[in-house]
């Protein structure tokens, strides 16, 4: 699929990298922060993968799309994407407080 890609490596270097992150948007947010992640990361990620079958059938097996990946992928980078939170799964977000709310899709 990204035959330049070693993913073995790519795993466990993020694994590396979350482990100790509070499972918080404000934790996640300050990961990818960390790690040199922003808004022209993503746009950049999204606008040379997000349309393609692959992106598509990978989505679909985790029962999301692209454009949601991608809103979520802005709202922890701050971008002011706007993540859409399926409705079976809205009952899960608490509605405190901005700091302890969790991020919906990240489990």
């Amino acid at each position: 699929m990204f035959p330049s890609v070693n993913l073995g490596q790519a795993v466990d270097k993020a694994q590396e990298a979350m482990n100790g992150v509070p499972d918080t948007l404000e934790g996640v947010s300050q990961a990818a922060a960390r790690m040199g992640i922003n808004r022209t990361f993503v746009e950049n990620i999204y606008s040379r993968y997000g349309t393609t079958a692959q992106a598509k059938a990978i989505c679909r097996m985790l029962g999301t799309t692209p454009e949601a990946l991608k809103a979520d992928a802005e709202k922890i980078v701050g971008g002011g994407g706007s993540a859409s939170i399926p409705a079976a799964r809205s009952a899960e977000v608490p509605q405190s407080g901005a700091n302890t709310k969790k991020f919906p899709r990240l489990k």
